[in-house]
């Protein structure tokens, strides 16, 4: 009781002594409006339906809580949308079953629990993202510095509350580094049996983040390990020690990672539609892009435009005013930095492009992918300012903690605000919804739906609540592959088509199945058929 009293003074005199300094408290409050605003952001169209970015992933992962929901937790989880067998697992369902535990007991609505969870995951990423910048800042104030970008950075204003592993894989990511760097501050076994655990339940959630954050955990254990060793002679004794810990560290949790993935491959394998589509070897060249696609520089220019301006670069052709001061305040911070600060910037910069150099193609075409590592881009930013902060001349340094600093904010924010994540945040007409709600009147829980024309999107399926063939080559329905789906996959209920240019296709189709030729309900863009 003594030592916890002890402990809860010198926590009520630190706080004393930072509340103290006006300057801190200047930055506590620009702290707490950037919190503020990113909470009443993640409410805009918050009972929407999950279709406003990226609908397909976020609406694969709901399918996937509402089966777990309606038919119980297991490892082979089910995601209904390529015929029976219906397990299609990827990553490890920790965030869907977190969602289902939360909607068995709450009684709550499916969508809206996956975007409280996430946007809570995202707020608890902030605590060891925290502790690590203090760690290398030293001072709470610059560690609000930076958080405050975090806040206001397009890619968290939006995703942080989508229907998604980002956020919770973030947490484990970032909750991992921690864990190994104070695991190899204080050689503590407590410490590192915590790092191998979340460090494999990093990968297994997002092996993807884990990557990211992993090898920023890795150059930490570098540091260490010259900082133990140096460059005089050889440290048998050190160099083992540090063998170990990269076995402990990083093997197990990668090796976790590899074991998930060779058992979801064995569930995908089963399925006819799904083993030569989705399997680990078959996505790999989709995962890691090619080298041509590493060396073009439309990539790059792509990443930029993910990243520091998503989707907000171009108005009619030209550079957005926000953009161009954003720029020009940035440019401004680094000539005043010190040559400390111009290294430190070139480090994060290139932990930042970890991600995108090794698994380019999907940071090319997700936008989401940049939420494992987006928060480098807010720590470049703060760095620049407090660059400006230790300047020992009072007119620089006041002139950026009281002006360029929240400018550079107010513009990080509007790159979100005049981009499309606003615009499709507050969107709510969705064509989707109305045929889904019909499928769901003229078919039964127990029928499975055929779909031509969306890929294998999960939307149609999650909406309607029905298991889907999503027949995403138009193959034909005497093909082998789709009789054998069919055949596993119980009654069929409704054949859904987009685009009637090719009617002798349709009518085949139709014929075959013994459906009645003319629609049963069409908007001009999706048509669904139902039995005689």
């Amino acid at each position: 009781l003594g030592e916890i009293i002890k402990k809860m003074s010198n926590i009520i005199t630190r706080i004393k002594n930072f509340l103290s300094d006006k300057e801190n408290i200047y930055l506590l409050v620009i702290f707490c409006l950037s919190l503020l605003i990113h909470f009443c952001v993640s409410l805009i169209g918050w009972n929407n339906p999950l279709l406003d970015q990226h609908g397909f992933r976020q609406t694969q992962t709901a399918i996937t809580t509402f089966y777990t929901v309606m038919e119980g937790f297991r490892l082979d989880y089910i995601t209904p949308v390529l015929g029976a067998p219906w397990s299609i697992p990827f990553e490890f369902p920790l965030y869907q079953w977190i969602v289902a535990i939360f909607v068995i007991i709450f009684k709550t609505p499916i969508d809206q629990t996956g975007r409280f969870v996430s946007l809570t995951f995202f707020y608890l990423s902030l605590l060891p993202l925290g502790l690590i910048l203090k760690i290398y800042f030293k001072k709470i104030s610059y560690v609000l510095i930076v958080l405050s970008f975090v806040l206001l950075n397009p890619i968290y204003l939006f995703w942080s509350r989508a229907y998604m592993i980002e956020s919770l894989a973030l947490f484990l990511g970032l909750l991992f580094v921690w864990l190994v760097i104070i695991a190899l501050r204080t050689n503590k076994w407590l410490f590192i049996i915590l790092a191998i655990i979340v460090g494999s339940l990093s990968a297994l959630v997002k092996i993807t983040t884990f990557f990211a954050l992993g090898f920023s955990a890795g150059c930490v254990l570098l540091f260490y390990f010259y900082k133990d060793h140096g460059l005089n002679y050889i440290k048998y004794k050190v160099i083992g020690k540090y063998i170990i810990y990269v076995v402990l560290l990083f093997v197990i949790p990668v090796s976790t990672g590899f074991m998930w993935t060779k058992f979801a491959d064995s569930q995908k394998s089963l399925n006819p539609l799904a083993k030569n589509f989705i399997t680990s070897e078959n996505l790999s060249g989709w995962n890691f892009g090619t080298l041509d696609q590493k060396l073009d520089i439309k990539t790059w220019i792509r990443v930029v435009e993910h990243s520091v301006l998503p989707e907000t670069t171009f108005k009619s052709d030209k550079l957005s005013y926000s953009l161009i001061i954003l720029l020009l305040l940035s440019i401004t911070l680094f000539l005043f930095s010190k040559w400390r600060q111009k290294l430190e910037l070139v480090s994060v910069l290139v932990l930042f492009l970890v991600g995108p150099l090794v698994f380019t193609n999907l940071y090319f075409v997700h936008s989401y992918y940049y939420f494992a590592n987006n928060f480098f881009i807010s720590i470049i930013f703060g760095i620049l300012v407090i660059s400006v902060c230790k300047r020992e001349n009072l007119y620089i340094k006041y002139l950026g903690i009281v002006l360029i600093f929240p400018l550079l904010l107010v513009f990080n924010f509007f790159q979100y605000k005049d981009g499309y994540y606003y615009s499709s945040q507050i969107t709510n007409n969705y064509p989707l919804i109305k045929i889904a709600s019909v499928i769901s009147e003229i078919t039964s829980s127990e029928d499975t739906i055929i779909v031509y024309g969306y890929d294998w999107d999960s939307s149609l399926p999650y909406y309607s609540k029905r298991k889907a063939i999503m027949n995403r080559g138009d193959m034909l329905i005497e093909n082998a592959i789709i009789q054998e789906s069919i055949e596993n996959s119980g009654n069929i209920g409704a054949l859904i088509m987009t685009n009637r240019s090719n009617e002798e296709f349709i009518n085949q189709q139709i014929s075959k199945l013994g459906f009645k030729s003319e629609p049963y309900y069409s908007d001009g863009h999706t048509y669904i058929y139902v039995p005689r």
